[in-house]
């Protein structure tokens, strides 16, 4: 088990703010971060079970950045996911001055990177709503590199810099052909709605057919 980074220690001590009302506060997600969020929506969309088993503790961690209005989140994501729609259940806010100096923020991406994997790993999805390649893709756009090399040291002693489908497996605890059968039914039933598309549109039928075409605006609103 990894040793969890010490939020005080590399960033200063929190402030607790005690909650009324979750709904009167302005959260927004750190432009930084924005990337890794996407990785955590898109991994929760397919979750065997509702959120609320994320969610262990009454408190939201947030940060604040003088410059942006408001507290932004940087990390456990899942919880503010939650929160957006089950607000009530936090009752107060654990709060930190976000790093304006760069190997800070550099230490914090890794760690919000190293959390997302560990979520892979720690909680069941349901494959049929899970779109591998999707994932993949984001995790090897968004997560720190150096974690993922770090990560396939671990797995296969190579240091690549990408995840591949068979690493993501593994941290989904299922197989690799279980994700290509997946993937596989995701083309297919995209397939059938190009050609329906193409059968009862002509420009649809020109578009996938015809290299040369360029669509025009009036064609687009006709």
């Amino acid at each position: 088990m990894r040793k969890q980074l010490d939020f005080n220690k590399e960033f200063g001590k929190s402030k607790i703010i005690n909650l009324r009302d979750f709904k009167s506060c302005q959260i927004s997600i750190h432009p930084i971060f924005s990337d890794i969020f996407l990785c955590y929506e898109e991994f929760v969309k397919s979750l065997k079970t509702d959120l609320t088993v994320l969610i262990s503790k009454s408190e939201l961690h947030l940060w604040h950045d003088p410059k942006i209005r408001g507290y932004v989140i940087t990390n456990y994501f899942q919880w503010f996911l939650y929160c957006s729609t089950n607000g009530s259940k936090i009752k107060k806010l654990r709060v930190h001055s976000f790093p304006q100096n760069f190997d800070k923020i550099e230490l914090l991406k890794k760690e919000v990177s190293m959390d997302f994997l560990s979520t892979l790993s720690s909680y069941r999805c349901d494959l049929d709503k899970l779109n591998p390649q999707k994932l993949l893709t984001l995790i090897n756009k968004n997560i720190s590199r150096e974690i993922i090399i770090n990560l396939n040291k671990e797995y296969s002693q190579k240091p690549h810099q990408h995840m591949s489908l068979e690493l993501l497996s593994e941290k989904l605890g299922c197989t690799r052909n279980q994700l290509n059968s997946r993937i596989k039914a995701i083309n297919l039933r995209r397939r059938a709605v190009f050609d329906q598309l193409e059968q009862s549109s002509d420009i649809v039928h020109r578009l996938l057919n015809n290299a040369d075409f360029v669509l025009s605006p009036e064609e687009l609103w006709k």
